[in-house]
């Protein structure tokens, strides 16, 4: 939690106690300048609650992107890279027409003139000479690479905007918790280690979408989800447990039973799956590439139509659902898939009646319909 009480320091008002017995103990400096400074120009003497969450700060603000380089949340009054601003009184011409932090110093394309700030603030002549301090400062904040300023973080327009968003602790450990990239995330980086080929930054959240509208049959859907967060124990998983286990592949095949073996590489499931793709082409025309993240885990296939990807959805659930089935099996029972799509079917009629999404199922199935020519399920749970 101390990493929350440096953001009400930063962002908060000196009325509050706990912030006014902390600017006392670390007077002429401010508890806030401190965040904005390296740990190189802070005073050894601090209290021990100001000097853990700074190490916290510290830390964490580089790791997880909280400060840009120029440090524009960086405030003028009590900071220790600005000595000249420990004498609050004399700035305040500055602070009382909010020249508050460096941001207030600098524009799009670096710090401002002397000519502007004379201009548009009738800048008094007393004040020339900290107005050379304070634009020296901004500069050397501003570097002397950068052409353009670099974006803010989110944890700076925070602090800029002087009035935290609703739940910010709760944002704030979302960005702690989050993964810096989604090939940190542990079942997509066990799934390209297993498959041998990974998706981009942009096709994961495709697939994230897709999966969650395969189908609004919470038992259906979950044969997706199953898949996708690697919930089935297969035989390497199992040989980690219990030390005397096999961890050969269920088939017989004599492979390492891992996830991608199980699910993709094994010669069994192999030729199970190019009988589910012959079967896709029969039904819906389309001679898809055979792709393990379409199969196994719902990423949407490239210039399908809508109501046919539906359908497809529904068929590489079915085919996901088989596999589960015959887990332990020797072999695949291609029969097995075309019941449970056929079952699938038989769940999804009933909630579009339910919510009154006849005709849309229909349109939808109605390439299944004609492939089965009405003679595997009874009439009237074909008819429409």
């Amino acid at each position: 939690m101390l990493i929350f009480m440096d953001y009400g320091w930063i962002s908060s008002t000196l009325t509050i106690k706990r912030i006014c017995v902390q600017n006392y103990l670390t007077y002429p400096y401010t508890a806030e300048g401190f965040f904005w400074s390296p740990a190189s120009s802070r005073p050894s003497a601090m209290s021990p609650c100001l000097k853990h969450t700074l190490f916290m700060w510290d830390r964490y603000a580089p790791a997880y992107n909280l400060t840009s380089p120029s440090r524009p949340a960086a405030p003028i009054i009590g900071n220790p890279l600005f000595p000249p601003g420990l004498q609050a009184k004399a700035f305040t011409w500055w602070t009382t027409n909010k020249f508050l932090r460096v941001k207030d110093l600098i524009s799009v394309r670096g710090p401002y003139p002397m000519t502007y700030l004379i201009e548009n603030y009738n800048l008094p002549k007393t004040e020339h000479y900290r107005a050379l301090q304070l634009l020296h400062w901004a500069q050397k904040c501003w570097g002397s690479s950068r052409s353009d300023q670099a974006p803010l973080t989110c944890f700076e327009r925070w602090c800029l905007n002087n009035a935290p968003p609703p739940k910010t602790i709760s944002l704030l450990y979302l960005t702690l918790v989050s993964p810096k990239s989604l090939t940190d995330i542990l079942y997509i980086k066990q799934w390209g280690n297993d498959l041998g080929v990974s998706l981009t930054d942009t096709q994961w959240p495709q697939l994230w979408e897709n999966l969650k509208h395969s189908s609004s049959n919470t038992v259906i859907s979950e044969a997706g989800y199953k898949v996708l967060f690697r919930w089935y124990l297969t035989p390497v998983r199992l040989a980690r447990i219990y030390h005397n286990t096999n961890d050969h592949c269920f088939r017989g095949c004599s492979a390492p039973g891992t996830m991608g073996h199980i699910w993709w590489h094994c010669p069994k499931v192999v030729r199970y799956w190019v009988r589910v793709y012959n079967l896709i082409f029969s039904v819906l025309h389309l001679n898809l590439r055979k792709n393990p993240y379409e199969a196994l885990m719902g990423l949407p296939s490239a210039k399908v139509p809508k109501n046919k990807q539906k359908l497809l959805n529904h068929m590489f659930l079915a085919a996901r659902q088989t596999i589960a089935k015959s887990w332990k099996s020797l072999s695949i029972n291609f029969t097995l898939f075309k019941n449970k799509v056929d079952w699938i079917f038989i769940n999804e009629k009933l909630s579009s009646i339910d919510m009154d999404r006849l005709k849309t199922f229909q349109t939808v199935w109605e390439p299944w319909i004609k492939y089965r020519h009405y003679d595997t399920l009874p009439t009237y749970l074909l008819t429409i």
